[in-house]
């Protein structure tokens, strides 16, 4: 595990992978991989991470400010900006690196809760995956109970308790409404774009706006019969080989 200090004078926690075949003498493209919303980076950004080293990447899987061993009060805090940040400070670890290439690194949520935790009540959580699955559990938490709480997938960060893990505080959603991804999405043009989504999953109107908002060069890979969660850590059905040959190009 590896620590960078943020602008904001924080610690982020990252996983740094190499491929087997890595020469220090030759500059090697490299890519930061995040992990899904209320996760930590063990919860499928390994995965990812690990699989795009085998194909010859430098690879960083990080823990998002708040969450797992990267530093932020409170815990299970939400915030488009720090999460930023700490990409930023990925990149610029992986720059520091003499066998990395600084050319070739991709950049791979209420108001009355903030009054009572501002007169010293603990942060209120909110949603997440329920704790128990019973009959009337929707097919949406059912699909990420199977990952979170079971062996499948379910981490709980030192520190943490396993009831509140995948919640984050009820403040951070001020911050997250505020925040809308699409916007100017246009403007990441002409670097390419790749989005992947399982055709079942419940989150694919996502994807289609994203990739209707970006512009060229784009591509949508559809992977049939995939749920949302099911990309996060079945390996036989995420598409590495398309990702390897977007890197590969792109990069």
């Amino acid at each position: 595990m590896y620590g960078r200090r943020t602008t904001y004078r924080t610690n982020v926690a990252g996983n740094l992978f190499y491929p087997r075949n890595l020469s220090r003498s030759v500059e090697t493209p490299a890519i930061v991989v995040g992990h899904p919303m209320g996760a930590v980076k063990e919860q499928s950004a390994n995965l990812y991470a690990t699989k795009l080293a085998e194909q010859g990447f430098i690879t960083i899987s990080i823990d998002l400010p708040h969450w797992g061993g990267s530093d932020g009060e409170p815990r299970n805090a939400v915030s488009a900006e720090y999460y930023a940040e700490a990409f930023r400070a990925a990149v610029d670890y992986l720059g520091l690196q003499e066998f990395v290439d600084q050319r070739k690194e991709l950049i791979n949520a209420a108001t009355a809760q903030r009054w009572t935790e501002s007169e010293g009540a603990e942060p209120g959580l909110i949603g997440g995956t329920v704790d128990r699955r019973e009959d009337a559990t929707d097919a949406i938490q059912q699909e990420f109970y199977d990952f979170y709480r079971t062996t499948r997938g379910e981490i709980t960060p030192l520190g943490a308790l396993l009831d509140t893990t995948t919640h984050p505080t009820r403040s951070s959603q001020v911050k997250f409404l505020s925040f809308y991804p699409f916007n100017d999405i246009d403007t990441i043009a002409p670097r390419p774009l790749l989005f992947v989504s399982g055709d079942q999953a419940h989150s694919r109107e996502f994807s289609e706006e994203a990739y209707r908002l970006a512009a060229e060069p784009k591509e949508l890979i559809w992977v049939p019969g995939a749920g949302h969660v099911d990309l996060y850590d079945r390996a036989e059905l995420i598409p590495f080989d398309r990702l390897t040959r977007f890197f590969k190009q792109s990069l």
